[in-house]
This record gives structure tokens, C-alpha cells and sequence, in this order.
């Protein structure tokens, strides 16, 4: 299983970068799917990091936020601060691009 989910990943990774979103966000969603079921956390961040960036792609910037906020919380909870890092930056710009100006710096530059 933790070979398919990996799978799931790359595909989505791979869908992402042909800009071909729809598919994306189903291969990315079946492996936060997997990474749940797994009990895999740092999996289950990289999931919610990746649909941010696919709803970021399709200009859905608000619910882009939205997942790059879970894997804030998640990447804090591991302590992963290279992930913490990629989150707050996706995160800032998502809030950015939806035009939360006050909460995109508060985000970018005070947490």
C-alpha cells in the first residue's frame, strides 16, 4: 500500500506539472486517501500541500488557502520545518491572490 500511495503521488505530481489539474487533484486526493488510512501524517501534509497548489492552479485561491493551512498544521505538529516553510510561502501567496493583503503578510512575515 505505501507503494501505491507513493504512485498516487507522483502521477498527481506529474499531472500537476502538464497543467492538467483535474487529474491532479484525483490522483493527489486518492493519496491523502492512502496516507489517512496509513496513518501516515507527513504523507497526509504533502496531500493537503499539493491540492493548495492544484486549487491554487485553478485559480481557486481561498480553498488553496484552506488546504495550505491543514499542512501548516500538520508540518508544525511533526515538526517538520521545511514543510512548515513551503506551507506558510503557498499559504501567504494563496491568501495573496485572494486578496486577504493584511492576512497574507500577517502570514508571510509574523508567524
Amino acid at each position: 500500500m505505501q507503494l501505491l500511495k507513493y504512485l498516487k503521488w507522483v502521477l498527481g505530481i506529474a499531472y500537476f506539472a502538464q497543467g492538467d489539474y483535474p487529474r491532479a487533484m484525483n490522483y493527489q486526493e486518492q493519496h491523502l486517501r492512502l496516507a489517512r488510512q496509513l496513518q501516515d501524517r507527513g504523507g497526509e501534509g504533502r496531500a493537503l500541500g499539493n491540492l493548495g497548489l492544484v486549487y491554487y492552479g485553478l485559480k481557486k485561491y481561498r480553498l488553496s488557502a484552506e488546504y495550505h493551512q491543514q499542512y501548516l498544521a500538520i508540518a508544525r505538529e511533526l515538526h517538520d520545518r521545511a514543510g512548515e516553510g513551503q506551507a506558510l510561502s503557498n499559504l501567504g501567496d494563496a491568501l495573496l491572490q485572494s486578496g486577504n493583503l493584511l492576512e497574507a503578510e500577517q502570514t508571510l512575515f509574523i508567524r
